[in-house]
């Protein structure tokens, strides 16, 4: 079983460090230099980052194709985690689609976010949905291995399954999570292969009624450290190494469901025994909060005399 690869998860400011940043919005009179993901997908360049300033309104459905990208948001639930910063809005998508091996979705918020690719990352994100992306719009070869699922907020499942049984994800790392799902049968994480699953919060929303399904059905794979609110069974599979999860107290009542720190504060108890997404060698992180840094505020002057110098002064925190 330890022969398991582990992803690591890729070093975002070294990505953003040699590459070309651009910035989209779609909110009226922003400066950005693009207003749609179309417009800045066709100047960017292989390994670029495209940066969304948050916004009431959707970006709608995007694909990366053809071109490894980083695709870049601030974070979510940022004005009800009263999280600062220059916009409380959200980074809003529709269904995200990656087919370009090595691409990174961070701090974004999806309806799903589907993977057809090999070596890609989705962290710090909230999403309905992520998923193997091979039975999407008629594919279905979808076997994609070195994925790495690390500190999303998800609302109902994680999963290698699309269209067909035959998919799953492999020698992946599914770690720090955040899923609740409020489908009774629903398997929260499933179709994995020889990966780590490590450190998750599974909640469906009938783990007091005794009818939810078990939350996870793997294959291969090393189950430890995650908090399962369900029924009485962590996992369903074969050959797989489990060991220091917690099955939720059926009596267990949760604050806000909705909320992310609300979850994380109400299972605090746990987090101090290392176990949940709260704990580990890297936690989840509240809203979603990207890597590098984030600008909280912005001082300077409305005018400036030609020829004079302008102060500006950035104010930013680094989570």
């Amino acid at each position: 079983m330890r022969k398991v690869i582990l992803m690591c998860l890729v070093c975002f400011t070294a990505v953003i460090a040699q590459a070309k940043i651009l910035r989209v919005s779609n909110v009226a009179g922003s400066s950005a230099p693009y207003t749609t993901f179309a417009d800045a997908f066709a100047d960017a360049l292989d390994g670029d980052t495209i940066i969304f300033d948050g916004s009431a309104t959707s970006y709608g459905d995007v694909v990366v194709k053809d071109k490894r990208l980083v695709l870049l948001g601030h974070g979510y639930l940022l004005a009800a985690n009263d999280v600062s910063s220059l916009n409380d809005c959200d980074a809003i998508f529709g269904n995200i689609e990656i087919r370009t091996e090595g691409s990174i979705v961070q701090g974004l918020k999806a309806t799903n976010i589907y993977i057809r690719a090999n070596n890609v990352v989705v962290t710090r994100c909230h999403a309905n949905k992520i998923l193997n992306g091979g039975g999407y719009t008629g594919y279905y070869s979808g076997v994609f291995s070195g994925i790495v699922i690390h500190q999303n907020f998800v609302t109902y499942e994680i999963t290698g399954i699309y269209g067909s049984t035959s998919q799953y994800f492999s020698n992946s790392q599914i770690t720090n999570n955040i899923v609740v799902c409020s489908q009774y049968d629903a398997e929260l994480i499933q179709a994995m292969r020889n990966s780590v699953v490590q450190n998750n919060i599974l909640i469906n929303k009938y783990y007091k009624d005794e009818i939810a399904a078990t939350p996870m059905n793997l294959v291969e794979c090393m189950v430890e450290n995650n908090i399962v609110f369900a029924n009485d069974k962590v996992v369903t599979g074969s050959k797989n190494e489990i060991s220091g999860n917690i099955v939720g107290a059926s009596g267990f009542e949760f604050t806000d469901l909705a909320n992310d720190a609300s979850i994380l504060d109400d299972l605090k108890e746990y987090t101090a025994q290392g176990v949940g997404a709260g704990a580990g060698t890297d936690p989840y992180v509240i809203s979603g909060i990207p890597a590098g840094p984030m600008i909280e505020d912005i001082d300077m002057p409305t005018t400036v005399e030609k020829g004079k110098s302008m102060e500006v002064v950035v104010k930013v925190k680094v989570k």
